[in-house]
């Protein structure tokens, strides 16, 4: 279970806001992955700039990759825990605009709000 792997991370030490050679944090690979619990130990032990990290290569946050991902569930949590809904990546994207163009238009219509 990669939420306890990361709540055994954290007692030793490491933190939440580390991210690997791309830029990429803990989040942004829960969200790839779909890892709701994780996602969820995330959100409710990091520091709130967790949430609107930007990777290296394509400038995404967790939120952007969920979208792409379809990850419906951990976009709403995403959300909720206050994601940027404007942030754009590299090619000028916001979360919405990549649920649109994988033709996901209830997440789209949800990431309007």
């Amino acid at each position: 279970m990669l939420h306890v792997q990361l709540q055994r991370l954290t007692s030793q030490g490491y933190s939440l806001l580390s991210v690997d050679l791309e830029g990429r944090t803990a989040l942004h690979h829960a969200a790839l992955r779909g890892h709701k619990e994780a996602v969820r130990f995330l959100l409710s032990s990091a520091p709130p700039s967790l949430v609107d990290i930007q990777d290296t290569p394509r400038c995404q946050t967790a939120l952007h990759v969920a979208a792409e991902h379809r990850r419906q569930v951990i976009c709403g949590m995403l959300v909720a825990a206050g994601a940027s809904l404007s942030l754009t990546d590299i090619k000028g994207r916001t979360p919405r605009d990549i649920a649109i163009s994988n033709g996901d238009v209830n997440l789209a219509g949800y990431l309007e709000s």
